[in-house]
């Protein structure tokens, strides 16, 4: 089965990863962990300790970190946005709206789920489930921007995968760091 691990922001096609090499197995069990990155300002508890990617495309630097294994895999990132000071409110939901469609689009999948969320009471996100292409599993994605940063948290896999316990962990622990 051929899935991917996609950061998108805004619509650009940016990385991939394929899913399921050098899995975690009965014979590399998992280790969890509280993963914090500096850099980043965000913290998130992640099943074992992730593989750093980073990219440039458009002018903006791209930070992911992703934990894979054979049915699917944990990813966190990050991008700092060239956004304008005086954004409005409106605009900032049509960007926060563009990333998740951009995410969707990317891998073909299809977005059978999205709600506005707030991170810590303040940073307005979105909340979103797609299928991926062939039924071959689904994303769940949380996307936040938070001043000019726009953080992604996502979980892709078989439909197990992502409803599990340890992927509800994932996504229900991130948190930005001072």
């Amino acid at each position: 089965m051929n899935r991917f691990l996609m950061f998108a922001v805004v619509g650009a096609s940016l990385l991939q990863v394929g899913v399921g090499h050098g899995a975690p197995g009965p014979d590399k069990p998992a280790k969890d962990m509280e993963f914090v990155s500096k850099e980043g300002k965000f913290q998130v508890w992640m099943p074992a300790k992730p593989k750093e990617r980073a990219e440039q495309a458009a002018g903006i630097r791209f930070v992911m970190y992703l934990v894979e294994e054979k049915n699917g895999g944990h990813v966190v990132g990050y991008a700092d946005l060239p956004i304008p000071a005086n954004e409005t409110e409106m605009q900032i939901q049509q960007r926060l709206d563009g990333a998740r469609d951009g995410a969707v689009k990317n891998i073909n999948a299809t977005l059978t789920k999205s709600s506005k969320i707030t991170l810590a009471k303040k940073h307005p996100g979105r909340e979103l489930l797609a299928d991926l292409p062939d039924k071959k599993g689904l994303m769940r994605a949380r996307i936040f921007l938070v001043g000019k940063r726009l953080y992604q948290v996502m979980v892709l896999g078989t439909e197990d995968y992502v409803n599990a316990e340890s992927s509800t962990k994932f996504l229900d622990s991130f948190a930005v760091t001072p």
